[in-house]
C-alpha cells in the first residue's frame, strides 16, 4: 500500500490480474515493451488509476497500453495511435458504437470487448495480426463479422459466444484454435 513508483524489467511478458490493485499511491508506473499481455484491474484503484488527469478522451493509457475505457463512454472511441497493447477486458461494459484501431497494435486481446452490447463496427488496421478471445460477450448488433486480411491467428474461443450469423474468413489464415466458433448459435455461414 505504500508502493510509489515501479518500473517493470524490460523481459516481463505479462501482468496478472489485479497485480498492483489498489496500491493507492502508486502514481509513477514504467512498462516495458516486452509486455504481451496485462490483465484487467492489473492498476484498478492505483494513484494512477484515480488520476483524472491520466483520462484521456475516456481511456487510460499507460505507456504503449491501452488498460481501460470508462463505461460511460458512447459514441465513436478511437484508440491513439503508439498503443501496441490493449489490456485484457480493456473495453469491458462500454456503450460505444465504433472503434478505430492504431497501426501497430498486433492482437486484440482477450475480452477486449466484453458485454460491448451497442458496438456496431470495429475499424481494424493493417497491423492486426491475431484476435484473441474477444466476444466473451457480444454485441447486439454486429451480425456479420470479416476477419480482416491481415489476421493469422484466431485464438481459443476468439469468435464464441457471438451473434454473428456469418463470419468471413481470409486467405492468410494459419491458425484456428479451439472452439474458436463455440457457442455461436446464430452462425449460418462461414465462408
Amino acid at each position: 500500500d505504500e508502493l510509489i513508483d515501479v518500473t517493470i524489467s524490460e523481459g516481463i511478458k505479462i501482468i496478472e490480474p489485479a497485480a498492483f490493485a489498489y496500491c493507492k499511491k502508486l502514481e509513477n508506473i514504467k512498462l516495458p515493451k516486452s509486455l504481451e499481455e496485462v490483465y484487467q484491474g492489473a492498476f484498478s484503484g492505483t494513484g494512477y488509476y484515480n488520476n483524472m488527469y491520466n483520462w484521456e478522451n475516456g481511456g487510460l493509457y499507460l505507456d504503449h497500453v491501452l488498460l481501460t475505457v470508462d463505461p460511460e463512454c458512447s459514441g465513436e472511441f478511437t484508440v491513439r495511435e503508439g498503443t501496441t497493447l490493449l489490456a485484457n477486458g480493456a473495453f469491458v461494459d462500454c456503450q460505444i458504437t465504433r472503434v478505430n484501431l492504431p497501426h501497430g497494435l498486433k492482437k486484440l486481446s482477450d475480452c477486449s470487448f466484453n458485454c460491448c452490447r451497442r458496438l456496431k463496427e470495429i475499424r481494424f488496421n493493417d497491423d492486426i495480426e491475431e484476435l484473441g478471445c474477444v466476444w466473451t460477450s457480444d454485441s447486439d448488433y454486429m451480425t456479420t463479422f470479416e476477419i480482416p486480411a491481415s489476421v493469422k491467428k484466431l485464438d481459443t474461443r476468439s469468435l464464441g459466444f457471438s451473434k454473428f450469423s456469418e463470419i468471413k474468413l481470409n486467405e492468410n489464415l494459419k491458425e484456428i484454435g479451439k472452439e474458436a466458433f463455440v457457442r455461436c448459435y446464430n452462425l449460418k455461414e462461414i465462408t
